[in-house]
């Protein structure tokens, strides 16, 4: 601050500096208070037209991590900032987005989503971003976090990602809450809680039949094979329905993608009146057949096995004749071999009782 005297200079000085000033100002009758001036500096931006924050570290590295162990946070993203902002969104995209979230600052979301944050972005404000896999799959995670805000510029990006550690063959998944989604018809279908699948172990969910019946029109299934009545989890008409160029893919509790790791099966899309079955757990290619009857093979998986430990689709078939469209189903095989299955065959109650392998 400053103590302005004007009677420390001549009234040459002032008259060429400080007009109007006069030397007398400062020594006037009954005089008080002498000018003082005080410099505030009040940040409204950085210099050249940059932002008013920058974002230090926009990249969280997760690393290899046990989906027991979780959740993992990282506070690496730091907020410098010239003036103070707030967070009003935030949004996960990529891989799986679901898994992720932002705990600190919070973001209040309302019911239409994120709004909010509990307090402005101050100076060197660290962002904590949570990871929470649904399971061990050794799936890669590459996930977008998008936060949005109430200043310059609207919005800033952080890459996330991380890989959990690859299941062990021979242990059981639980499938609680995983998701089968399917282009046209039904958006999706969630498997209920308990549903848990043993290595080598096959689902199968039938559109609208129950087990007996399925097992009349395509053969017994067999103890070991999990059977799910789309219509009873999804409502009518069934799930899945089968038309024509219809596709799936294999979400977890989370909504991270399972099988396949990008887009949907089979890359071709279904078509009215085929089946089509997996060629191996380590290809995303499938084989059509024209005769459903004769090539569906519902609760075996004949194909390759690769033994990765993940749960993919194995199968999915329409099913030929007038009304038997009940019939129709979807397949998962969890890829890895069982105990049971010596000769390396999945399934093979299905095959004795049967007659076709």
């Amino acid at each position: 601050g400053l103590v302005f005297d004007t009677r420390i200079f001549s009234q040459e000085e002032l008259d060429e500096d400080l007009a109007p000033a006069r030397v007398s100002d400062s020594g006037a009758p009954q005089m008080q208070h002498m000018a003082v001036v005080r410099d505030f500096l009040i940040p409204l931006g950085t210099e050249g037209g940059d932002p008013d924050f920058t974002v230090v570290n926009t990249a969280v590295e997760f690393g290899v991590v046990d989906a027991e162990d979780g959740p993992f946070s990282n506070d690496s993203v730091e907020i410098r900032v010239a003036r103070p902002f707030s967070l009003v969104a935030v949004t996960f995209d990529g891989s799986h987005p679901r898994e992720f979230e932002l705990t600190a600052p919070r973001v209040f979301r309302g019911e239409s989503g994120p709004t909010t944050t509990e307090a402005p972005i101050a100076i060197d404000t660290r962002l904590e971003l949570t990871w929470t896999p649904a399971t061990n799959d050794g799936d890669e995670r590459r996930v977008t976090a998008t936060l949005v805000t109430d200043t310059e510029p609207g919005a800033f990006e952080v890459e996330l990602t991380g890989r959990t550690a690859e299941p062990a063959v021979g242990e059981a998944i639980d499938l609680s809450g995983y998701r089968i989604e399917q282009t046209g018809g039904p958006a999706s279908l969630t498997l209920p809680a308990g549903t848990v699948l043993e290595p080598g172990g096959v689902l199968v969910i039938g559109r609208s039949a129950d087990r007996a019946r399925f097992e009349e029109f395509w053969g017994e299934l067999g103890p070991d094979v999990l059977y799910l009545s789309g219509v009873e989890l999804a409502g009518e008409p069934g799930f899945p329905i089968i038309n024509g160029q219809e596709r799936y893919r294999l979400l977890d509790a989370v909504g991270g993608a399972v099988d396949p790791a990008a887009g949907m099966l089979p890359a071709s899309g279904l078509r009215s009146g085929r089946s089509f079955r997996r060629r191996s757990t380590g290809s995303d290619e499938f084989d059509a057949s024209s005769d459903p009857g004769s090539s569906a093979t519902p609760g075996r998986f004949s194909g390759g096995i690769a033994g990765t430990g993940r749960v993919v689709l194995s199968e999915m078939s329409d099913a030929s004749g007038s009304g038997n469209w009940v019939f129709e189903f979807v397949e998962l095989f969890h890829d890895a071999p069982s105990p049971d299955d010596g000769e390396g065959l999945i399934g093979s109650s299905r095959c004795a009782a049967v007659g076709r392998c």
